[in-house]
This record gives C-alpha cells, sequence and structure tokens, in this order.
C-alpha cells in the first residue's frame, strides 16, 4: 500500500520553483476583494527572487514545505526573527496551503510540524484582518488575536493600497 499523507520537510532554494506559482495563486486568497496575481509586480520573475530572499537564512530562520506523495509542494510557511509587538520573538510568515486542498488535515498537519518546533518561546503571525477563514484557522491551532495591535500594510502593488493586519501570538497570553 502507497501512503498518501503528505511530509511536512525543510524547505530547499530548489524548491523555490514550484514555491512561486503556488504563492502566486495563494496570496490572491489572503485578502478578500485583491487579486494580486493580476498586479504586474506579482510575476514569477518577480516572486521567484523575491522567495529566494525571503524564505531562507538570514531573512527566515527555517522554511518548511507540505509535500505531496508525488513530490508536489502544496504548501509552505517559515519563521522568522523579529515577531511580536517588540520584534524579539519568532513569527510564522508566509504560511499557506494550496486552497483546493483545504478540509484535509494538511494545515494542520503543517502547523503542528512548526508548532513542535518553535513551541518553547511562541510564536507570533500577522494577518489580514478581513480574512477570517485565515483567522478561524489560527484560532484553531492556539493563536489568539492580540488587543490593540493591528497595523496598516502596504500591499506591494503598482496602484498603492493599504490593508490591515492583526498581530496574533501562540501559546495565548496568560489572562
Amino acid at each position: 500500500m502507497i501512503d498518501s499523507t503528505p511530509v511536512v520537510r525543510e524547505a530547499t532554494q530548489d524548491d523555490v520553483e514550484q514555491l512561486a506559482p503556488l504563492f502566486v495563486k495563494s496570496v490572491d486568497t489572503s485578502l478578500p476583494g485583491v487579486t494580486f496575481s493580476s498586479d504586474p509586480s506579482y510575476t514569477l520573475d518577480k516572486i521567484v527572487p523575491h522567495l529566494r530572499a525571503r524564505l531562507f537564512p538570514p531573512k527566515a530562520h527555517k522554511t518548511y514545505v507540505l509535500e505531496l506523495p508525488t513530490g508536489e509542494l502544496a504548501g509552505y510557511g517559515s519563521v522568522k526573527p523579529g515577531g511580536g509587538p517588540d520584534g524579539d520573538g519568532n513569527e510564522v510568515d508566509m504560511f499557506f496551503v494550496r486552497a483546493d486542498l483545504g478540509r484535509r488535515g494538511y494545515g494542520g498537519q503543517h502547523m503542528r510540524t512548526i508548532q513542535a518546533e518553535w513551541g518553547e518561546r511562541g510564536l507570533w503571525l500577522r494577518v489580514f484582518k478581513e480574512n477570517s477563514r485565515a483567522i478561524g484557522f489560527y484560532e484553531k491551532w492556539g493563536f489568539g488575536l492580540v488587543e490593540g495591535q493591528e497595523e496598516t500594510l502596504g500591499l506591494g502593488l503598482a496602484e498603492p493600497r493599504e490593508a490591515t493586519a492583526c498581530l496574533m501570538r501562540w501559546p495565548r497570553p496568560a489572562q
């Protein structure tokens, strides 16, 4: 019997060519009403070097990929320094799982791996306030919204546009 369970492993530079189109598709699901992929700033020739720089040291501590048994990459997420309101924590950055593979437990498998390795100090992340689906996912995995920690971010589009991001913390702060 062939195992059909994906594996979560550390990403390599060789994975970036497969991650770039996944990023472009995934980022379109990150903010309702915004189609990043139609913007000239989000073409593969621009995204590949961006990911090569952002997903590996020194900008990221480690990037994880979710690999299907076929060898196809179905998700990724990195842990980078500089998380939290004081910038002294670790932050989950660019966490995506292919939208067409939702509700199969793959996102949970991916998050569980990251939390197991980085749980000692906890983790931070930023998520667009309008992305209730992602906020619900992160809450399911124990992240809590941090009150008073919203920020306005530029979206890096050709026509300037901004959105509000919320800060979330895992584990939840003691009440």
